[in-house]
């Protein structure tokens, strides 16, 4: 007959196997999504996810194959996110933009279509940002601004490229930056700096986002509304 202090180890010990054994579970379905997202990711290869505009109703046999690509891969929805943030390393700079591309595109809200939570990307991106293709350090700041607040941890990054050579990087770290809003207030010394930029657009970029940033630091200082005088009716 087994002893209450034994029963209480073999069934301590019970649950511990049985949640090693959950996180084996997860961990091969984890692989086997990845897996599968990486194999729609490899399609990428060798197109460009960037459409250009084209007239109503036309359409190429590669916009076909990069609309197919985009409907999957937001069907898997964040289930995508690590596959594709994955390519942001890829030694083939075409797949390294198109991550980007696509990590714009499943979270972007004017897409029309079923949002995606790219936040599980931020470290990827933030990687993206020393790219040494310029689209690719543009592209990875343009990812950041759906987000919104949540792309807060990118901030310094972003930063960083609003002294970029090129004035992409430039232009789309503003854009983030704006859309972040308070949480990207240590950005607004450079962002005063780029008012100086030689070229028009990074210095409109940048009063856009010094007066995005200012107005929602105003908002967290404002005290919370109070009811009317002479209590509720």
């Amino acid at each position: 007959m087994k002893s209450p202090t034994r029963q209480r180890i073999l069934a301590a010990s019970g649950g511990l196997v049985l949640a090693a054994c959950w996180l084996v579970a997860e961990e091969r379905a984890f692989d086997n999504n990845f897996a599968e997202v990486a194999a729609v990711v490899e399609e990428m290869r060798g197109i460009s996810m960037q459409q250009p505009a084209m007239a109503q109703n036309q359409s190429t046999p590669e916009s076909r194959r990069s609309d197919r690509i985009d409907a999957m891969l937001r069907a898997f929805g964040t289930k995508a996110v690590p596959a594709v943030a994955a390519a942001l390393a890829d030694p083939d700079v075409g797949m390294r933009r198109n991550a980007a591309l696509v990590l714009i595109d499943l979270n972007a809200p004017w897409s029309r279509k079923p949002r995606v939570d790219t936040t599980g990307a931020i470290p990827a991106l933030i990687r993206a940002m020393d790219d040494p293709d310029a689209h690719v350090r543009a592209w990875a700041a343009h990812a950041i601004e759906p987000m919104g607040p949540a792309g807060a941890p990118a901030v310094p990054a972003l930063i960083r490229l609003l002294s970029d050579p090129d004035e992409g990087p430039r232009n789309d770290s503003a854009i983030a930056l704006r859309a972040i809003g308070a949480a990207a207030k240590s950005a607004l010394p450079a962002l005063r700096r780029n008012l100086e930029d030689p070229m028009k657009d990074p210095r409109n970029f940048a009063r856009r986002a010094i007066e995005a940033i200012e107005a929602d630091i105003v908002r967290e200082k404002a005290p919370p509304p109070t009811g009317k005088k002479g209590g509720v009716k």
